[in-house]
């Protein structure tokens, strides 16, 4: 028997038909449709629309975001266990810890650290002009 070629935005699973679709943020979305192709295709031509006009607002995660000092508390576990510089992962770490610790981790994106960085290293440059 041939394989049905679904269309891209539609996948089969355990004899059910899901879509996927990203939002206006890029998020990537599943969402389990129906027992029927054509179902699911109105379903993303739908949920497409939504995105376009500006009308999808998925739930609110009901799960507590994941911060910052969580993340640090089992990276310098690891650190400990595996890296033979631990004690500068140690040290870098208090620094990051005061800029971060309550933020989400999932809110710390490249420019979000970037900004930091660069904000950072001009405080450090002045310093060094400061002392020579």
């Amino acid at each position: 028997m041939k394989a049905r070629r679904l269309p891209r935005e539609v996948f089969e699973r355990d004899g059910l038909f899901w879509i996927r679709y990203t939002d206006q943020n890029g998020k990537i979305h599943r969402e389990k449709v129906g027992p029927f192709i054509k179902q699911a295709q109105s379903a993303y031509q739908k949920r497409k629309s939504e995105v376009r006009e500006g009308k999808f607002f998925p739930e609110k995660v009901t799960q507590r975001p994941v911060l910052f000092s969580e993340v640090a508390k089992e990276f310098l576990v690891y650190s400990r266990s595996f890296k033979r510089s631990h004690g500068h992962d140690t040290g870098r770490m208090e620094t990051l810890l005061r800029l971060w610790r309550d933020v989400p981790a999932a809110d710390l994106t490249p420019g979000r650290l970037e900004k930091v960085e660069r904000v950072t290293n001009v405080g450090t440059q002045q310093q060094k002009q400061r002392s020579h």
